[in-house]
């Protein structure tokens, strides 16, 4: 049925790829790797409120009638305890936002009482050279806006 010859090549045939398949499977090495998902970052944390920035619970914008315009932040809030001031008042605008912050101090090595104390302060912003417009205030976590009806310049 089958020739000398070819069968003696397909024996050949058949050992050599039997050792070739033998070899080539004993030295693969399986590696495994996690799945790569194409999941976002987490965002990064909020930051927390510093510990010397007063607990602001409400603020009102109120305009003074006068010319040129002044406005007044009425800011009402919380001290922790007996021991805690307020400390100081700081104020920037970055465009159309004014930026307060309420910044507290605590007496150390007193007795202090544990009780919550409310406070309320009367910031004046800066609002010379001001163009009529919506206007945003905010003071440490609380954010309201007030109109500008006209520019805030004074008259000659």
């Amino acid at each position: 049925m089958f020739n000398f010859p070819h069968s003696q090549l397909f024996v050949i045939f058949c050992i050599v790829i039997f050792w070739l398949t033998a070899c080539s499977s004993g030295s693969q090495q399986t590696v495994s790797s996690p799945p790569v998902e194409n999941v976002p970052p987490p965002p990064p944390p909020k930051p927390a409120r510093p510990s010397n920035e007063a607990k602001v619970k409400r603020i009102l914008i109120r305009a003074l009638e006068a010319f040129p315009v002044q406005v007044n932040v009425i800011v009402t809030g919380d001290l922790p305890d007996g021991c805690t001031t307020l400390d100081q008042f700081l104020q920037d605008r970055l465009g159309d936002t004014f930026i307060l912050q309420i910044l507290i101090k605590r007496a150390t090595n007193q007795a202090c009482s544990q009780v919550v104390q409310p406070f309320v302060q009367v910031i004046p912003l800066d609002l010379d050279g001001l163009k009529a417009g919506v206007y945003t205030v905010k003071v440490n976590d609380v954010t309201e806006t007030f109109e500008l009806g006209l520019d805030n310049t004074k008259r000659h």
